[in-house]
């Protein structure tokens, strides 16, 4: 038995709707989250490092605030006025480079932890004693392990990001692999080269910011007559 089938005309596709760019897809909008997002994260750095050595100076433990119990060692004022909160400010820096910045240039995701455990670790190891050296050490390891381990992954990430302001992926060494500051599998078939203004994005978005941010905290705790 035979059967036909008459050609049918073929149905001319209609226009697809363009898709609406989304706030954090904006070039813009990404280079200005990652720019605020170091500013914040310095200053808070900073202004915790300030008030950590302030503890320091006083033997390394204080107290402060209402209590029935006698408080041998008040904080220092420094300690009182940025501990409360400067935790909260920088996770909050972490967060905006991670939700808008969409990982361009030094991603905050990869170094706010090593510079938080490790610039902790050496104020330990400064403040001496036996308690200084564990938690000094400790807080090394567990700053270096993540770095490391990103390093790891891609060197190139680490110090660039794993794209660009227009959301194209960089190619990276044949060797790298998927990683916690980006779970997509390196080297896709659109992947470009990373070229001269991408480093400077990363780097100019990074250490202007990041200076600026320790002028201000620097600046801050002066006026506090702390340093």
């Amino acid at each position: 038995m035979t059967f036909y089938t008459s050609p049918s005309t073929p149905v001319a596709p209609e226009p697809s709707t363009p898709k609406p760019v989304s706030l954090n897809n904006r070039p813009i909008v990404k280079l200005l989250a990652y720019v605020v997002a170091w500013f914040i994260v310095s200053t808070s750095l900073a202004l915790a490092a300030y008030a950590a050595i302030s503890v320091g100076d006083v033997g390394g433990t204080c107290a402060s605030g209402n209590t029935a119990y006698a408080i041998q060692t008040q904080c220092p004022q420094l300690a009182v006025d940025f501990l409360p909160w400067v935790i909260f400010t920088g996770l909050i820096g972490v967060a905006l480079a991670v939700v808008l910045a969409g990982g361009i240039g030094v991603q905050l995701r990869v170094w706010a932890w090593p510079a938080l455990f490790i610039g902790g670790g050496v104020l330990f190891l400064l403040a001496g004693g036996a308690v200084g050296w564990i938690c000094g050490i400790l807080f090394l390891v567990m700053g270096l392990v993540p770095l490391v381990l990103e390093l790891k992954a891609s060197v190139q990430r680490v110090f660039l990001g794993s794209f660009n302001i227009f959301g194209q992926q960089f190619k990276e060494s044949p060797k790298a692999q998927p990683s916690f500051s980006s779970r997509k599998m390196p080297n896709p078939p659109d992947a470009i080269k990373p070229g001269i203004g991408d480093w400077a994005i990363a780097y100019l978005g990074f250490l202007v910011p990041a200076i600026a941010g320790l002028y201000l905290a620097t600046a801050w705790v002066a006026a506090l007559g702390g340093v």
